[in-house]
């Protein structure tokens, strides 16, 4: 298959649509509200933001789920992104090492084909339907 720049663009941004509702329904309540895991304070879903830890431009933990978690918009944007608030979640939640693991990654290209990403897209509509299905949350 022929490499389109335009169409691995489009792949990804299909893809970046589909795994941050993702990151900001897996761990919504019922109601379908977050928690933003650097202030506190409580938002909507479709309200808040999938915060990245390693900043989206490095490809290769772009669509790290431990890379990821639900932020508010202040917070993500005005605060820009609370790293050493969001460094301390990561290491609470997946280990001791992890963020610093994920810098390290963050610092080597990566580059999905066309089809690495239609894999991951149908892989993250199963499970943001899955998960809304299971909260009982409307899409």
């Amino acid at each position: 298959m022929t490499r389109s720049v335009k169409s691995t663009k489009n792949l990804d941004e299909i893809l970046d649509r589909w795994f941050s509702r993702f990151i900001r329904l897996r761990n919504c309540d019922k109601y379908g509200y977050i928690i933003c895991i650097t202030c506190g304070r409580r938002k909507h879903w479709m309200e808040a933001h999938s915060g990245h830890y390693v900043k989206r431009g490095h490809s290769a933990t772009k669509f790290n789920e431990q890379n990821c978690a639900e932020q508010c918009e202040y917070c993500n944007t005005q605060r820009n992104g609370e790293e050493q608030a969001h460094r301390l979640y990561i290491d609470k939640t997946y280990g001791e090492g992890t963020a610093d693991f994920l810098k390290h990654k963050g610092k080597f290209p990566f580059q999905m084909t066309d089809e690495e990403y239609l894999e991951k897209i149908e892989y993250y509509k199963i499970k943001v339907k899955k998960l809304a299905k299971q909260k009982g949350i409307k899409l």
